[in-house]
């Protein structure tokens, strides 16, 4: 059976990269013929390709300083990117359109990433496909996230309309079966993040070093920028190590820190698995960190009940280490929540052979 997984491809993103490629894996460890779809969605690609500032963007003088902080940095992380997706990624031939896809595939996955938050995707209908072009042609979807922000009604029936031709649900997040409900689609499941179907073995085979002068802390920040790198200083301090950081969206310097923003999916891996103490606000950060079975703190927003973050810690037992948890002897013991991952990932296996049997 030919695969196709349709998700976000060509990013800057370590989470959208590691987690198609993981999803990839997984299919081909369990024998299908499988290939990341070629389909670039435009608004993915316009926020995500490193260019300098333009008319537009110079209205906003902090967002366009920013831009020109982030463009040698992007840059060369995106040669890094190209480079890992050539030596462990296979694409298809490029598409264009939902027909183009369909035409190419006995079965399409949707997902993982926010592929149906219309924010992310200016509103790109391709993640929802079309009608099936030939008969047995499979059309699921696997940890596909409608995002953090309320879905428009104006959408609604078209999404309803073309997500009850799917052959099988699964969502990232609990908020996503809820949608979902509200469509009167009731058979959906929640499956956790592709890079979590990997076991840490797997992935420390393509990670890659980096150089870097003795121990240190790693902060990788997406949101709550200021107390995730608050604490981080903090514990490299007391821990008598380097800090070393990618911070995702701002330019600013990190004053006594080494600014590691250029790195490729590879070393990010690294970076991790390496690390004393991972300090992060991302979901990725915290899933690797989990994987590699690190000591970490976590930040989080006021909004808790939408945090990714936040609900894994609780499906694994590790909610109390968050940043506010500032007692560096309180170590996390993993026997627990590897088990229950463990457990986590069979669920989730078990749904994808299902679907595409």
């Amino acid at each position: 059976m030919k695969c196709g997984i349709l998700t976000f491809i060509h990013t800057l993103n370590y989470g959208a990269t590691l987690q198609a490629y993981a999803l990839s894996q997984c299919l081909q460890m369990s024998a299908y013929d499988v290939e990341i779809v070629n389909y670039t969605c435009p608004a993915v690609k316009m926020r995500e390709e490193p260019r300098f500032p333009s008319f537009v963007d110079i209205k906003d003088i902090k967002h366009a300083i920013g831009m020109l902080f982030k463009f040698p940095e992007h840059s060369l992380r995106m040669r890094r990117f190209r480079n890992f997706e050539s030596k462990y990624m296979s694409f298809g031939n490029c598409c264009h359109t939902t027909n183009d896809i369909l035409k190419y595939y006995n079965a399409v996955i949707v997902g993982s990433d926010q592929v149906w938050c219309p924010q992310i995707t200016g509103n790109d209908l391709t993640y929802v496909l079309g009608d099936k072009l030939f008969p047995n042609q499979k059309i699921i979807s696997y940890a596909a996230s409608f995002g953090d922000k309320s879905f428009p009604d104006t959408l609604k029936k078209h999404f309803e309309t073309a997500l009850k031709r799917f052959d099988a649900l699964s969502v990232r997040e609990e908020r996503g079966v809820e949608i979902l409900c509200s469509m009167g689609i009731k058979d959906a499941v929640v499956s956790v993040d592709p890079t979590l179907l990997l076991e840490s073995g797997q992935w420390k085979r393509v990670e890659k070093p980096v150089k870097t002068h003795g121990k240190y802390v790693f902060a990788y920040v997406v949101s709550e920028r200021n107390q995730t790198l608050a604490f981080a200083k903090r514990a490299a301090e007391q821990l008598d190590a380097d800090l070393l950081y990618i911070d995702a969206y701002s330019g600013r310097p990190v004053s006594g820190a080494r600014n590691m923003g250029g790195c490729g999916p590879d070393e990010f891996l690294w970076l991790i698995n390496n690390a004393e103490l991972v300090v992060t606000s991302s979901f990725h950060g915290l899933c690797f960190s989990v994987l590699f079975n690190k000591q970490f703190r976590y930040s989080l927003s006021s909004k808790k009940n939408n945090s990714r973050l936040y609900n894994l810690t609780m499906q694994l037992g590790l909610e109390r280490f968050d940043v506010t948890n500032t007692d560096l002897n309180d170590r996390i013991s993993y026997v627990k929540p590897n088990n229950e991952l463990a457990h986590l990932r069979e669920e989730s296996m078990d749904f994808l052979r299902n679907a595409l049997a």
